[in-house]
């Protein structure tokens, strides 16, 4: 279970962005949107859409860590050769 909530870092930086002067650029979850080949944020999907989605710690634990191939909806095969490379090299 997640210690921080999806949107906690937007809503501590909206609370203190005149303080520190930064200014989010907020957006919600993106999904992969199967049927249509595209993403789309999580709160404009229309009942019965089929979704995929992942997440940092799955990326990192269930593919990265056992040399899996990420999903070719969530990256370009170049882009997955870097992250595993990258992943390889930093110590666990």
């Amino acid at each position: 279970m997640p210690f921080y909530g999806p949107y906690d870092a937007q809503l501590l930086i909206e609370q203190y962005s005149s303080e520190i002067g930064v200014h989010p650029v907020e957006f919600k979850e993106l999904v992969y949107l199967a049927d249509e080949d595209r993403y789309e944020e999580v709160d404009q999907v229309r009942e019965g859409q089929r979704v995929f989605t992942i997440s940092g710690t799955q990326v990192r634990q269930e593919y990265l860590a056992k040399g899996k191939p990420l999903p070719e909806w969530f990256t370009r095969p170049e882009i997955a050769d870097i992250l595993q490379g990258a992943f390889a090299q930093v110590p666990h």
